[in-house]
């Protein structure tokens, strides 16, 4: 049955007469046109180097700053964002956030409209790396002993995240748009 038959339910003629305005649920559930998903997948292999190295490094990095050891002190381990000093950890954790977030948004999403500085959102995102590290390293020189292997993996995954967005900064630079270049549209 259509729609347009559900909806005009004074054309049956065994049909209850009805309130014409009502409209019921049920009759935008029966089809559906077919460009409904159309958009809604994502093809991951046209992601790049650089754009894994943000969304993925800075993914893990979040996970990392939560979960893994950045100190172990005799068989208990603490996480970056647990103290001593855990005020530095915390603020690298909303950073990465804002990173990742704000990556994403340029990606999947370029027709958002996110305030930035006057130098653009690639930018302004590299600095906001450049921010990242100097957080954790404000919390290494804060805290320097009993360094867990947390603090290895989270230091390299803050220069992994780093090193993409340097690697975007370059790639907008040198003008190589692609269809996985934020700004130039959604990635299918």
């Amino acid at each position: 049955m259509h729609p347009a038959e559900l909806l005009d339910s004074n054309s049956r003629p065994d049909a209850p007469r009805r309130n014409p305005s009502f409209v019921s649920p049920s009759a935008y559930a029966c089809e559906r046109p077919e460009y409904y998903n159309e958009g809604v997948g994502m093809d991951f292999a046209k992601l790049r180097r650089e754009d894994w190295m943000v969304l993925g490094g800075g993914v893990v990095l979040i996970i990392g700053l939560l979960a893994f050891a950045w100190y172990s002190v005799f068989g208990a381990t603490l996480a970056a964002t647990s103290s001593p000093y855990a005020i530095w950890g915390i603020l690298a954790l909303i950073v990465t956030i804002a990173i990742v977030a704000d990556y994403a948004l340029a990606l999947f999403s370029p027709q958002t409209e996110i305030p930035s500085t006057k130098y653009g959102r690639d930018l302004t995102r590299l600095g906001a790396c450049a921010l990242l590290l100097l957080l954790l390293f404000i919390k290494f020189i804060s805290h320097v002993g009993s360094l867990g292997w947390g603090f290895f993996v989270d230091i390299i995954l803050a220069g992994v995240v780093t090193a993409g967005a340097w690697l975007i900064v370059q790639r907008a630079a040198t003008g190589a748009i692609t269809p996985s270049s934020p700004g130039s549209g959604p990635v299918e």
